[in-house]
């Protein structure tokens, strides 16, 4: 699911060769290219940066609001940077168990398949594909006439049945049991 979330906050270090005029859209574009298509914690993967609000002290004003100016930053003696504290509004993407997705086939595995749904990779074991048998030959999945491979564009739609976060990303599982779930073309 896509949603827009606001008030995210980012430190920021901008080098000295980025000061002058442009200050404002200089700020924008760090924040932009250094969390645009991280994963964030509780809230999925950053998609898109919409707009940047830096921010000195760390406050909001009085009505709750964020100047939108570009706000003076702290320089770190060793480095010569400007510290910005930052807050973004993003669109962020994180499936939700029961959700129905459509990806594209990544990988082709004698245990199952391996699904891109945009930044997230989905695992779907073969006891989630009823039906399914695997062919070592070929190293393709196949129900009926339908066959799953990762050498051409295979698209099929999925439900999400599982979801584990840790430290070190998401960890998506995903089924194709069900009406209309499978191979879309």
């Amino acid at each position: 699911m896509f949603y827009l979330r606001k008030a995210a906050r980012h430190e920021l270090m901008v080098p000295p060769s980025a000061f002058g005029k442009d200050l404002k859209n200089r700020v924008k574009q760090y924040v932009s290219d250094e969390v645009g298509g991280t994963y964030i914690s509780g809230y999925g993967f950053v998609v898109a940066v919409v707009d940047v609000v830096a921010v000195a002290d760390n406050e909001a004003s009085e009505d709750g609001t964020y100047t939108r100016a570009v706000a003076r930053g702290v320089i770190d003696n060793d480095t010569g940077c400007a510290i910005y504290d930052a807050s973004y509004t993003a669109i962020m993407f994180r499936p939700f168990v029961g959700e129905v997705l459509e990806g594209i086939v990544a990988e082709v595995l004698s245990w199952g398949l391996q699904v891109e749904v945009g930044p997230v990779r989905i695992a779907i074991f073969s006891v989630a594909m009823p039906g399914h048998k695997y062919d070592a030959a070929r190293n393709i999945w196949r129900l009926d006439e339908d066959e799953y491979s990762d050498q051409e564009t295979t698209i099929v739609r999925l439900r999400v049945i599982n979801m584990r976060e840790d430290e070190n990303g998401l960890y998506v599982m995903g089924s194709l049991e069900g009406e209309s779930l499978g191979r879309v073309r």
